[in-house]
């Protein structure tokens, strides 16, 4: 098991040319890739009902699956426990986060559900590691996700920034987003790519 510590914050296209030639991350070469995502629930959302989200993931070469499970959520700070591991193609194999470190009790739980695709995101990310200078020793992953999530073919954009802890204390991702804001306009997230997805699907299906 993964503690995930992470910032979401909003940034409105327009700031992504001046967050990209931000002194923070001169000289750092970011990868990118190309990300496809198949959320996964039953027909009465039972995963949702227990802040949990499912899911599968093609970076273009390899797919893994994801649990996490609820957490705290403070002013765009997110804290919840999540398992990955690698799958052979696109189906889930939930046996496998047993030897992970997922709960057995869960994972035989999900076993049992009748899970199916509930909707997908797709999404262009950045990714910068950041470290030394005023950071010290702490490392932080900075992602900027493009793109959008999709339910019963409507869609909507992500647009967002991820500051994940990767080593160190948390008030480094503070001291991040503090030196970012500086010069962008970054508004502090509380909603997940999960959560985007079963807003979509609410809104359709009013």
């Amino acid at each position: 098991m993964a503690t995930e510590i992470e910032l979401k914050l909003d940034i409105d296209a327009e700031f992504i040319d001046i967050l990209q030639n931000h002194p923070l991350l001169t000289g750092i070469r970011p990868s990118i890739n190309q990300l496809e995502n198949i959320y996964y629930d039953t027909a009465d959302q039972q995963l949702r009902s227990q802040k949990m989200a499912l899911r599968t993931r093609f970076d273009g070469q390899s797919w893994q699956q994801t649990l996490k499970t609820a957490g705290q959520t403070i002013n765009g700070l997110h804290l919840r426990d999540e398992w990955e591991t690698p799958i052979d193609d696109g189906q889930l194999q939930l046996d496998l986060l047993v030897a992970a470190g997922a709960n057995t009790r869960t994972i035989n739980w999900l076993s049992e559900l009748d899970l199916k695709p509930a909707f997908n995101t797709r999404f262009e990310r950045q990714c910068w590691l950041l470290t030394g200078g005023n950071l010290g020793a702490d490392l932080v992953e900075l992602v900027l996700d493009q793109g959008e999530v999709i339910a019963k073919n409507q869609s909507s954009p992500i647009c967002e920034i991820e500051l994940e802890l990767k080593q160190g204390d948390v008030e480094t991702l503070q001291k991040v987003q503090r030196q970012l804001q500086a010069a962008i306009t970054l508004t502090p997230s509380n909603i997940s790519k999960a959560a985007r997805g079963y807003q979509l699907r609410q809104e359709i299906e009013r």
